[in-house]
């Protein structure tokens, strides 16, 4: 299994779980990984998307960003081949949310793995699946 060290940044913790990687390298999803692994960043602060992306990068990902859950779904629509993982913040700004950007990626996709993120107390998040969930 490939590992893939995600550092934190400015005290945030972005571990990014090496079940990811390891799902990726072994091929979960449309197709096995030959070359580098695309991900598709759905943040609308833009300090958190440059963290996001560069802790991705530096574990040899490459990253596709947009700041709104209704780009993220066009793009989705458009290229929902080449993404192989999404990490979206819950609470975006616009009428569709992280939730309804996962929900969409998985009707393309049910295997794709979906990471959320977000900055709302575990108690305040409704959703309920959510305490089946792992955040980062």
């Amino acid at each position: 299994m490939a590992e893939y060290a995600f550092k934190t940044l400015s005290g945030t913790n972005l571990s990014i779980a090496t079940y990811l990687a390891g799902g990726l390298q072994r091929g979960r999803g449309k197709k096995a990984v030959t070359e580098p692994v695309t991900v598709l960043i759905v943040e609308d602060d833009q300090l958190i998307q440059g963290m996001v992306e560069e802790a991705l990068s530096d574990g040899g990902f490459k990253s596709v960003i947009t700041g709104s859950g209704e780009e993220a779904v066009a793009l989705l629509q458009t290229n929902e081949s080449i993404y192989r993982a999404i990490v979206t913040d819950i609470n975006l700004l616009g009428t569709i949310d992280g939730w309804e950007v996962a929900r969409c990626a998985r009707e393309i996709d049910p295997a794709l793995p979906v990471i959320y993120m977000t900055g709302t107390r575990m108690a305040r998040i409704g959703h309920p699946g959510a305490s089946r969930i792992v955040f980062c």
